[in-house]
């Protein structure tokens, strides 16, 4: 959208020094390995299944309810926390607390599936939330939750994610 001159100049400020194109072929490359690990893990889930049956297999696994889907996602928060906290990976900031709540309805356009609302600016509290949005009771929107994806929400959107780097 910015156009290529812009772009070599956004990499060369960025001290990359490639072309636009070169980049461009190097993360197809790295697209195509990540579909054959990808190929590779679901042949370990099951053998001589299409990944797109095990893809439907995993969005089974998954809580009844968006208040079982936010149950999940707080345990795994605080799990995540634990272990981030253990590891020494990085120290929090004193009073630093992240909320798992459902996404206020004007922003569930916004993000369909969840998101992470950081602190205030210059705030003196270090209260974030992690937002998920529940969808229609008559969708399939909690396979979209499931157990897989709301860990993956957690490690991103959570701990050692957004919640820290924002803190």
């Amino acid at each position: 959208a910015t156009g290529e001159d812009v772009y070599k100049k956004l990499l060369h400020v960025r001290g990359i020094d490639v072309s636009p194109g070169h980049l461009a072929s190097l993360a197809e490359d790295e697209i195509q390995k990540l579909q054959e690990k990808q190929k590779e893990i679901g042949r370990g889930i099951k053998r001589k299944v299409p990944l797109e049956d095990i893809r439907d297999l995993i969005k089974q696994q998954h809580t009844d309810t968006i208040d079982g889907a936010l149950r999940q996602a707080r345990e795994s928060l605080q799990k995540a926390r634990q272990f981030v906290n253990r590891s020494k990976f990085v120290q929090f900031p004193e009073g630093e607390q992240t909320y798992v709540i459902e996404t206020p309805s004007y922003l569930r356009h916004f993000y369909p599936f969840a998101s992470h609302c950081p602190p205030a600016p210059h705030e003196s509290k270090h209260d974030s939330y992690l937002y998920v949005t529940p969808g229609d009771c008559d969708s399939d929107k909690l396979k979209e939750h499931n157990y897989g994806a709301i860990a993956s929400l957690v490690v991103r959107e959570g701990y050692p994610g957004r919640c820290l780097m924002s803190s």
